[in-house]
């Protein structure tokens, strides 16, 4: 099915998009939450939304922590969730854990600061839980994945490993998608599918990425919060390639009103 794309940043609102169950790679699909399909007013509290992708059920937004609300005031009108105050996120009815190495995430968001913010991760109770989260004033992302190996930071404000200078902007909707392929290298994707980093390679140890919480809470930094909105986030328990990855960017780009280029 077709749907019609909304605008905060000069897109018209006309424009047509495809919807994730027509992109390939839709069977790998195990967690989407797009928190447009919500329903209520603005500002009203969110404490449940159904898992939209094919792990079904079990993935359900079972539990939210502080009041992460309604929003329709950002993305052009279109409903989000927004992580105003410290300690709101939200959790899974079951932790999700890629079957091995690869993977997809994406996520569409709006941070309202360019502190240290988590978008997901584990409160698996360990030293090391998995995690990704914004570091350096949105120059960085720092990724954990299982327990083999330590935390890894990939510079997003750089030319090294991709063509592209990009730093996210407090304030302004961007879109992220992130795969990590079978050998452990992870490829970072920005608005409209512009390729923004190519990790080291020094992430190939652990074999498999999982996660419990949205918005915020890592058990071993419980202090770190998510600051900002979310309106669309998911996980392929696969690495959809190149091509995809860069479809999958440009369609959620058209749909939430993202046009940034660089």
């Amino acid at each position: 099915m077709l749907g019609l794309g909304t605008s905060v940043t000069n897109i018209d609102s006309g424009q047509i998009y495809k919807e994730l169950s027509e992109l390939s790679n839709y069977a790998d699909l195990d967690v989407h939450f797009d928190f447009s399909t919500l329903t209520g007013v603005h500002e009203e509290e969110v404490t449940a939304a159904t898992n939209l992708g094919q792990g079904g059920a079990v993935f359900n937004i079972s539990t939210n922590n502080g009041t992460p609300s309604l929003d329709k005031e950002n993305f052009g009108g279109r409903l989000s969730v927004a992580f105003a105050t410290a300690g709101d996120y939200f959790t899974l009815g079951r932790t999700f854990q890629s079957a091995n190495k690869s993977f997809t995430f994406f996520v569409v968001l709006q941070r309202d600061n360019l502190e240290v913010n988590a978008i997901i991760g584990s409160s698996v109770e360990e030293e090391t839980s998995n995690h990704v989260r914004f570091t350096g004033d949105g120059a960085e992302i720092e990724t954990l994945m299982g327990t083999d190996e330590a935390s890894i930071t990939t510079t997003l404000n750089s030319t090294s490993g991709s063509t592209v200078n990009y730093t996210q902007v407090a304030g302004v909707p961007s879109v992220l998608v992130m795969r990590r392929d079978t050998g452990g290298v992870l490829y970072v994707y920005a608005d409209n599918g512009i390729l923004i980093a190519i990790s080291s390679g020094d992430m190939k140890q652990a074999a498999n990425f999982r996660f419990l919480t949205i918005g915020g809470l890592i058990h071993h930094h419980p202090t770190t919060t998510f600051d900002g909105h979310i309106g669309e986030v998911g996980i392929y328990d696969a690495d959809i390639g190149d091509t995809a990855a860069i479809t999958l960017s440009k369609e959620l780009s058209t749909k939430w009103g993202v046009n940034r280029r660089l």
